[in-house]
């Protein structure tokens, strides 16, 4: 089994390089640095951990296709590639945040991504591309210059069903992300298998991935107080749908909940980022299904569960530093709990 960390744009550029190279040492297998809008550059974030690393898999995980032209993203991963060859990945997602602020609508966010890729993957291959999609256009143009590594694709999902189907049509990966127990990502899987069949491939012909968010500590409360604001994010970048309820057991969402998903503004966002705010806001239900947060003990039993579905071929965590922990030691204790199942094959 390969392990994967998503690694928040958080951290300075000098932080960052020791992160990057902390990550490696530990073990993981690949470095994903999201495009998370309003935050550090992703692709400076990523050459930078490119050149303090030397054998990890480095992508952006993720960025749309409506913040950032896919001859823009062509471009950057394209660039990306020249630093790091034969180990880049470029990821994409229907996105969440920030673009009413930019003025943007997000429409169609499957026939986006499906013309995206297209355009894309025709640009790294060194063509002129003249495409007028239902979303996407692209005026006989080319790139300045002649891209010299393969990129593979990962197409991310969070709860939208086409999304899902698509990325078992036709991408190089396909990340599952924010399902954290085998009940609840079991729908999302069989949807990512009915668009491989679509394709006439086999859900083992392309890279599996879940994306899971952890917090660990020796008190449990404490680490599932952590993890409540990253639940909380999820549901407010998807509201006002909520089809991620679809997959989970049946459950009561408060009223406090529900209100606090209608308020999308940057100062709301702001302040529910804090713990101390979110945590009782959230259902249980929620932390459960939709992250692992706990001791180290549970913490290793709920990623056992994952890879006892036999099929994921790497499961990437998002580390959630709780209460007094660094981010580099959060790291560590993972690795601890990760390395018996390092040599574990799908």
């Amino acid at each position: 089994m390969q392990f994967g960390a998503l690694i928040e744009p958080l951290y300075k550029p000098q932080e960052l390089a020791v992160v990057a190279q902390r990550v490696e040492q530990l073990g993981f297998s690949s470095f994903w640095y999201p495009d998370e809008k309003f935050f550090r550059d992703p692709y400076v974030g990523l050459t930078l951990a490119a050149h303090h690393t030397q054998r990890m898999d480095v992508g952006v995980c993720v960025t749309d296709p409506y913040s950032r032209h896919p001859i823009m993203t062509a471009q950057a991963i394209a660039s990306l590639a020249e630093v790091a060859p034969g180990r880049t990945w470029l990821g994409l997602g229907a996105g969440g945040r920030g673009f009413t602020a930019m003025g943007i609508n997000r429409e169609r966010p499957a026939v986006a991504l499906r013309e995206a890729v297209q355009v894309i993957r025709r640009l790294l291959a060194g063509e002129t591309v003249d495409y007028r999609g239902d979303v996407i256009s692209l005026i006989d143009r080319k790139l300045d210059f002649e891209p010299t590594e393969g990129v593979s694709i990962m197409i991310a999902t969070g709860s939208g069903r086409l999304v899902q189907r698509l990325a078992g049509e036709i991408g190089d990966a396909a990340m599952l992300a924010n399902y954290a127990t085998p009940q609840a990502l079991k729908n999302g899987l069989d949807r990512i298998e009915e668009g491989a069949r679509r394709a006439g491939r086999a859900i083992g012909d392309f890279r599996l991935i879940s994306r899971v968010d952890v917090a660990l500590h020796e008190d449990r409360a404490s680490a599932r107080k952590a993890v409540a604001p990253v639940v909380l994010s999820d549901f407010r970048s998807s509201f006002p749908a909520l089809a991620y309820l679809d997959d989970l057991p049946e459950f009561k969402l408060s009223s406090g909940f529900l209100n606090l998903l209608k308020r999308k503004d940057y100062r709301t966002r702001s302040q529910y980022r804090d713990p101390e705010h979110s945590a009782s806001l959230v259902p249980e239900a929620l932390v459960d299904h939709m992250s692992i947060a706990g001791t180290p003990q549970e913490v290793k039993d709920r990623i056992r569960a994952i890879i006892d579905m036999g099929v994921f071929d790497e499961i990437t965590i998002h580390p959630v530093p709780c209460k007094d922990q660094t981010l580099l030691e959060c790291l560590s204790m993972l690795s601890k709990i990760l390395k018996p199942f390092l040599s574990e094959r799908r």
